[in-house]
């Protein structure tokens, strides 16, 4: 199993970002930060819209085709999309399971 499937199945905003931050710890320790984006392997993380930058910044990073990338940057970019998009799509989940939870509890 992958990161980004761990992130799909956790249950709270801080085990997502506890994962998050060990992951970026990882590529920054892991000889792999020349191949990130700088803002990619900033710390700490700033929430929500902070992990959509990133992960925007990734996916841009990936579709420049006026840049070549070779194989091994290619492979850590994907990888660092796939886990920041995995913690973006829970994140965002779980951000509108509670902003509808007060208002279901308030029509009840």
């Amino acid at each position: 199993m992958n990161l980004g499937n761990v992130i799909l199945d956790v249950d709270s905003e801080h085990e997502i970002y506890f994962l998050l931050t060990s992951y970026v710890e990882a590529v920054r320790y892991g000889g792999l930060l020349d191949c990130m984006p700088d803002c990619v392997a900033r710390l700490p993380l700033a929430g929500l819209d902070d992990v959509r930058v990133r992960f925007s910044q990734l996916a841009v990073s990936l579709a420049d085709t006026s840049h070549p990338l070779e194989q091994r940057t290619r492979v850590a970019l994907t990888e660092a999309a796939c886990v920041f998009g995995a913690a973006l799509h829970r994140l965002s989940a779980l951000a509108m399971d509670g902003s509808e939870a007060p208002e279901l509890a308030a029509a009840a």
